[in-house]
């Protein structure tokens, strides 16, 4: 089985574009959690986008600069838990999603960056791996090796199963409401991707434990004729099930958009509240009963 190659590339100019994406053109949460992370940036994003891209692009270069002792070895770790284990981690995702890349495939790129969230470009194949994590504070403290690595090969797994699993679409005849669309491909691939890592071979290698991917989506609950459920514990069930009938995984994600089309209103319902409040849905009671009330299955 040809497995592209996995580059990691150490970019500032990338860094710069994503810091004005994110700050001027992407969600406004996303724009908060910059600022939040960096309230130095808080005056100079009041400014037009056009005179802030040298600033910005000071300030990155003043960073890296500043906190080279810290990220240096993150980024050669990275390079090398990818060399080591990638190789083999994107075999095994492969099998699962019974998937095969072209051998014109030119592969995946890692850019560490600095934004507090880790973006991927679906057209280029970059993912961009955010040092945040791995840096505490001005103290600089590098988390301990092991924990770095998985979660570099877990970023990888996770990503790579976006632009497999939209490839994978690209041939299937999935008919989308206009309303709906973002929230359901959004959600497709934020669940089918913890369904995936979460199989017992992909689990063991990274050291997973109930891995529910993005945070938001621990609490949505679903209600069924077996009971109240996890919204990814239900599509891993779902996954279980058909796997033992013998179905493929292209008829797995068929089921996943029809499900997630059936519940598309109130599955937009909790996204809206994500985008509005974030993390402040777990502080505020009324916030979260709400959040967290079970949707109907049919």
């Amino acid at each position: 089985m040809y497995i592209p190659p996995i580059i990691v590339r150490e970019d500032i100019d990338e860094n710069v574009k994503l810091f004005v994406i994110f700050l001027y053109h992407k969600n406004p949460q996303q724009k908060q959690r910059i600022i939040n992370r960096y309230p130095e940036l808080a005056e100079i994003v009041t400014q037009n986008e056009g005179q802030v891209r040298s600033k910005i692009t000071v300030f990155l270069r003043t960073y890296f600069q500043t906190h080279s002792e810290t990220i240096n070895p993150i980024i050669a770790g990275i390079r090398d838990n990818l060399q080591k284990n990638g190789h083999h981690a994107l075999e095994m995702l492969a099998t699962i999603m019974e998937y095969r890349w072209p051998e014109t495939h030119k592969g995946f790129t890692f850019v560490p960056c600095l934004l507090p969230f880790s973006p991927w470009d679906e057209e280029t194949g970059t993912i961009y791996l955010s040092l945040i994590p791995y840096i505490n504070g001005e103290a600089g403290r590098v988390e301990n090796k092991k924990t770095l690595s998985l979660n570099a090969t877990q970023l990888l797994v996770h990503e790579v199963s976006h632009f497999m699993l939209w490839d994978i679409v690209a041939h299937l005849n999935i008919i989308y409401s206009p309303e709906f669309v973002s929230t359901v491909k959004h959600l497709a691939q934020e669940i089918i991707a913890p369904v995936v890592m979460n199989q017992p071979e992909l689990r063991s290698m990274l050291d997973l434990h109930d891995y529910c991917g993005n945070q938001y989506l621990k609490p949505i609950t679903l209600h069924t004729s077996r009971g109240d459920v996890n919204i990814i514990d239900f599509f891993s069930t779902e996954h279980a099930t058909m796997r033992a009938e013998g179905k493929t995984f292209e008829q797995y994600i068929l089921r996943v958009f029809e499900i997630l089309t059936s519940l598309q209103f109130q599955l937009q319902k909790r996204m809206k509240m994500w985008n509005e409040n974030g993390k402040k849905i777990f502080e505020k009671e009324d916030l979260f009963e709400e959040y967290i009330e079970p949707i109907d299955v049919k």
